[in-house]
């Protein structure tokens, strides 16, 4: 896990905080002051979900890996297409200042099961610590691992005690009866 862009960026508006246009409403995401025109990347590995624009999020991404959600909001440019396979760190566009914005810079949301979480406790604790999401419940961190010959869904879950099912629901995107050695699952 990464942040959607090399270097680093002023936060200008945490997760849980009063929303700039609507105080009694929370902001569940965290919001970068990145310059128009700065490569944003994809924090994780995943399948395009979303690609589109809305009046207030402006030009975004979202991005599905396993049970999480990761969406990138006000954008100048996006590089990607839904349906698309992309890499942890591969460029999927800009940042801008599109929609309902006081300036330019990228909103980042994360959700994991539909809840949302605090995107800086997701990529700073990557594997670590667990997160919360906005109900205070607690967040397993996303685990990955690397398929190699002969590694089947029903043989890992066996391997690792998870009920019969589990691998696909966490990674839903992928064609359990083709994996490819190399090929990157989530395990919970």
């Amino acid at each position: 896990m990464r942040y959607p862009f090399d270097g680093k960026y002023r936060i200008t508006c945490k997760y849980g905080s009063s929303n700039a246009f609507n105080p009694e409403k929370k902001h569940w995401a965290t919001d970068y002051a990145c310059p128009i025109g700065t490569p944003i990347k994809a924090i994780t590995a995943g399948r395009v979900a979303e690609v589109a624009e809305e009046r207030a999020g402006g030009k975004f991404i979202g991005i599905k890996t396993g049970n999480m959600t990761h969406r990138y909001y006000h954008l100048a440019t996006q590089k990607v297409r839904v349906g698309q396979d992309v890499t942890e760190g591969q460029i999927i566009g800009s940042s801008g200042k599109s929609g309902h914005v006081t300036g330019p810079h990228l909103h980042l949301s994360i959700a994991i099961n539909g809840k949302y979480v605090d995107p800086e406790k997701i990529i700073n604790n990557a594997g670590t610590t667990p997160a919360t999401t906005t109900t205070g419940a607690p967040v397993v961190s996303v685990k990955k691992y690397k398929i190699v010959r002969g590694d089947t869904f029903w043989g890992l879950e066996s391997a690792w005690q998870l009920p019969h099912g589990t691998l696909q629901k966490l990674n839903p995107t992928l064609n359990a009866r083709a994996l490819r050695i190399g090929q990157e699952i989530i395990r919970g």
